[in-house]
């Protein structure tokens, strides 16, 4: 729980950050947002159940579903950035 509010911070840095001054400026998709949105909510889930979780006093090997879940909409992010830019080149 300690690393909730790092999730949007540090997101909001590598989205304005990176991907628009670093990848060519990308246009960002709705598509893009979208699962990158997805992912940032799907940590912060992820790790609010787990800060609750400790606090009780207990431990669920079902909170690393969220961090496999938040990884593949990462990677769908990424590979609609790769379409995204194979469209841009193609056109």
């Amino acid at each position: 729980m300690v690393g909730l509010a790092l999730y949007p911070l540090v997101g909001g840095v590598i989205v304005l950050g990176i991907l628009q001054n670093r990848v060519g400026r990308i246009t960002l998709t709705w598509s893009m947002l979208a699962w990158y949105q997805a992912a940032l909510l799907t940590f912060m889930a992820g790790s609010l159940v787990t800060g609750i979780l400790e606090i009780y006093g207990t431990t669920s090997e079902n909170t690393t579903y969220f961090w496999i879940i938040g990884s593949l909409c990462v990677v769908a992010c990424i590979f609609s950035i790769i379409l995204e830019k194979i469209r841009k080149k193609g056109e």
